[in-house]
């Protein structure tokens, strides 16, 4: 039993080095092809998002991570993820209203939200694969979501098609 929770934790910080790849990847893509004005924003929606997103969704993670959703279901870590979209998207109106609304300020935003709750599903199907005595397979997943994510994101913006239409895809 030791060993298997060594290999649980063993593969969810693996899992979470690379949802960490995702938004490092971007930046650098950004970086490399993109203008000042766009990294900033990034940038920008990203601070906003973040504390956001540790407080909304430190209590599901908690019981995702360790408890290995014992005595939940995952339609209610889903449900929590839900709440913390709707305070995701109040704060960073909060936010975009402070700032005046600014177009495309307010796009980004948004949508950085939705990539937020993107991550957050993908932390359910974790603990769902943990449930499941597979942990094995959460370094996989993320792996696979980080890869394609990080592609779609790169394929788009390169054709010019703006950095909230790639921040959504991505986060699709």
């Amino acid at each position: 039993k030791r060993i298997y929770s060594l290999a649980n934790y063993f593969w969810f910080a693996a899992s979470t080095a690379l949802m960490m790849l995702t938004p490092l990847a971007v930046t650098i893509v950004l970086n490399r092809t993109g203008s000042p004005d766009d990294v900033g924003l990034y940038a920008f929606a990203y601070a906003v998002t973040a504390p956001m997103q540790a407080f909304l969704g430190m209590h599901a993670r908690t019981f995702i991570a360790i408890d290995r959703l014992y005595g939940y279901d995952a339609v209610d870590v889903a449900a929590q993820r839900l709440h913390m979209t709707v305070g995701l998207l109040l704060g960073a109106g909060l936010v975009a209203a402070a700032r005046g609304f600014a177009g495309q300020e307010v796009a980004v935003l948004a949508v950085m939200c939705l990539a937020r709750t993107a991550e957050g599903f993908a932390e359910v199907t974790a603990g769902m694969m943990q449930h499941r005595h597979r942990p094995e397979l959460i370094a996989l997943v993320y792996g696979t979501r980080a890869v394609t994510a990080i592609g779609v994101f790169a394929w788009l913006y390169h054709r010019g098609s703006g950095l909230a239409v790639a921040l959504a895809a991505m986060a699709g």
